[in-house]
């Protein structure tokens, strides 16, 4: 029997909208896998999440912003206090607050990489949407532990994607929420100093918007009647309690040298962060040396590294922080063919790390900062030979 007339039009039609159907059928999967891990309950939800939520709704919401509830900026907390008028389980719809930005930082990626890719955009596109959705990094952080990584790096990833369109005041407006968000937004910092310095197109005075967003999402809690004026977000970071081990759970550099909780730690630490500091001026003066040009591939070549390279090795990071650096990884390993088989190592790194966090996973952190190290001199070399061609 021949094939119908019909059978034949749906098959046209389907082949003709492909990648639709696919993002739709990609999309959906995303959420049915968020869906069923709704109902599981971090640590850091029972004893953070949702006291913040139960303290902020018995405070009036909104009115609640006059004293600072949690270790979070004034942002979020008003994320919070507004999630208090919606009635819907606390912990539902902190979860539900972070899937969005899922979805948003999904379609972000996928926007850079159709802006700097230089053939294949839809399907390359299309492949970013899908591995960002669907890594495991992502949902396991917004739908099983409810954290809101997804929301700070959704609006880092915009600022790079407006510094790649030359539209740089607004691209440091995007990046002052992601700071006014969440403090280790701050490791994205060192790139954006790079890019003012190999770019020379805007002026470092664009800088001065970063802390003036921190500022102006101040502005419910100084109307709620909060003391501290226009330094209530500075007050908030500097108060915010400081590790006091070397590696907290993250497979860094630290993990191989010293003990998690050496008796001079303070001294350690701050050489740490010169080490850190070192190491990122010394990928930073061979680029400028080689002249490489920040066009928005090597661009993205260069944020990668800096961002790796800064989590680490410095001391006191958690498996968390690595967050933007595995996004940035995926966008690298759909851009450039010779990375991708660093990607699922990169991201199996810290798959590890959730699990001890989430489910009790055992590990042994030092075999891991092992194979970390390794992969970031791997990545080095490779991006780096890249660098020096282009």
């Amino acid at each position: 029997m021949k094939i119908t007339a019909a059978e034949r039009k749906i098959i046209e039609w389907v082949q003709e909208h492909i990648l639709v159907l696919f993002v739709i059928f990609v999309s959906v999967c995303g959420l049915l896998i968020r869906w069923f891990l709704r109902e599981i309950e971090s640590v850091d939800a029972a004893n953070c999440l949702l006291p913040w939520y139960q303290e902020m709704k018995a405070g009036g919401g909104f009115a609640a912003l006059r004293n600072q509830v949690g270790n979070y900026n004034v942002l979020y907390q008003f994320l919070i206090a507004a999630m208090t008028y919606v009635p819907i389980y606390a912990l539902s719809a902190y979860k539900a607050l972070s899937v969005i930005f899922d979805y948003a930082l999904a379609f972000m990626a996928s926007a850079l990489v159709h802006e700097i890719a230089s053939e294949h955009k839809k399907g390359i596109a299309v492949l970013t949407y899908t591995l960002v959705l669907l890594s495991p990094l992502v949902w396991l952080n917004s739908s099983a532990w409810g954290q809101c990584d997804s929301i700070y790096c959704f609006w880092i990833v915009a600022a790079f994607y407006c510094l790649c369109r030359d539209r740089y005041s607004l691209a440091f407006l995007l990046y002052g929420v992601a700071f006014a968000f969440k403090l280790q937004a701050i490791f994205a910092l060192p790139f954006f100093l790079l890019f003012w310095f190999m770019k020379k197109r805007f002026s470092v005075l664009n800088f001065l918007l970063i802390p003036l967003v921190l500022i102006i999402s101040t502005i419910p809690a100084m109307i709620a009647g909060r003391e501290g004026g226009l330094l209530i977000g500075f007050q908030i970071y500097a108060s915010q309690p400081g590790s006091e081990i070397l590696y907290n759970n993250y497979p860094s550099f630290w993990t191989l040298v010293s003990t998690s909780a050496p008796p001079d730690y303070r001294m350690i630490m701050y050489a740490g962060m010169f080490v850190a500091a070192a190491v990122m001026i010394s990928l930073a003066a061979d680029w400028a040396e080689h002249r490489v040009k920040p066009d928005p591939v090597n661009a993205l070549y260069m944020f990668f590294l800096l961002t790796y390279a800064c989590v680490l090795f410095m001391p006191g990071m958690h498996e968390r922080y690595g967050y933007v650096y595995e996004i940035l990884g995926i966008l690298v390993a759909v851009v450039n063919r010779k990375t991708r088989a660093l990607l699922p190592v990169l991201s199996g790194i810290t798959l590890f790390t959730y699990g001890q966090v989430l489910f009790g996973v055992e590990i042994q952190l030092t075999a891991l900062a092992v194979i970390n190290c390794a992969v970031f001199l791997i990545y080095t070399c490779l991006l780096t030979k890249e660098l020096h061609a282009a």
